[in-house]
């Protein structure tokens, strides 16, 4: 379900939850068992910035005169070899590429008290990074292509969805903050291209998955790299929001 149908038709009253928390896929979230409380809505949008566009809208027009906080998490790729996988970036600045990287590189900034609460969050003792986030108009395979990015944006991580969302929250006046967990190292090529296996909302099947790991059996072990790798990081993404999301609402007022 999407965040944009999770809300669908809720009545505009102050008791709706004061922190959104929004995945980019259901496989992001699948590790966080939201045990959170009430004031805390879990929802997901979809891959890529129109779909994240899309569910950040739904999701803010479902208040009246409040406005939720707005947690954008999922994965991203690392761009610095400081970046492993597992390891947990907190976005202090968000450079918007999604349109593509000779699109004009609009900057975000994300509420800095929510920055400075999430980096001081931890308590799992997996690493938690600062840094400047780029969202890119589609997933960056190579170490080369990933190394240009970083370069072009002086960024230390991509992902696909959280300049779209600051764009939404920023317009309605909402709070928002980005905490992506590593899936895949600055270094280490991508084991197939999965902008080739996506669909037109950007989601990639597993059957499709499946069906190019057959035709390309290379590409096995990197895929199972990179399941395991994406394993740890969605483990250490919802231990990190266990903890963090109980202070959220206090963090804003």
């Amino acid at each position: 379900m999407t965040a944009a149908t999770d809300f669908q038709g809720a009545a505009r009253v102050r008791t709706l939850p004061r922190t959104c928390v929004l995945f980019a896929l259901d496989q992001e979230r699948k590790a966080f068992r939201h045990n959170a409380g009430p004031d805390v809505r879990i929802a997901t949008s979809g891959a890529g910035a129109t779909n994240a566009a899309r569910a950040a809208s739904g999701i803010i027009a479902a208040y009246d005169d409040t406005r939720p906080t707005i947690v954008v998490c999922g994965f991203a790729g690392s761009l610095s070899p400081m970046l492993k996988p597992g390891n947990l970036i907190v976005a202090t600045s968000v450079v918007d590429l999604s349109s593509g990287p000779d699109s004009p590189g609009q900057v975000r900034t994300p509420h800095s008290a929510l920055v400075d609460a999430a980096l001081k969050a931890n308590n799992s003792g997996t690493a938690v990074h600062r840094g400047a986030l780029v969202t890119a108009n589609r997933v960056l395979i190579t170490a080369h292509e990933k190394q240009e990015w970083r370069r072009m944006a002086s960024a230390v991580a991509v992902d696909m969805e959280t300049a779209a969302i600051a764009a939404v929250a920023e317009s309605a006046g909402c709070p928002w903050v980005s905490v992506r967990a590593i899936s895949d190292g600055a270094q280490t090529d991508l084991p197939l291209d999965f902008n080739e296996l996506a669909d037109p909302n950007g989601t990639v099947r597993p059957g499709k998955v499946a069906l190019a790991a057959l035709l390309r059996p290379w590409a096995i072990p990197g895929l199972m790299r990179l399941g395991k790798e994406s394993a740890t990081a969605g483990r250490n993404l919802a231990s990190f929001l266990e903890f963090f999301l109980r202070n959220v609402p206090e963090i804003v007022e």
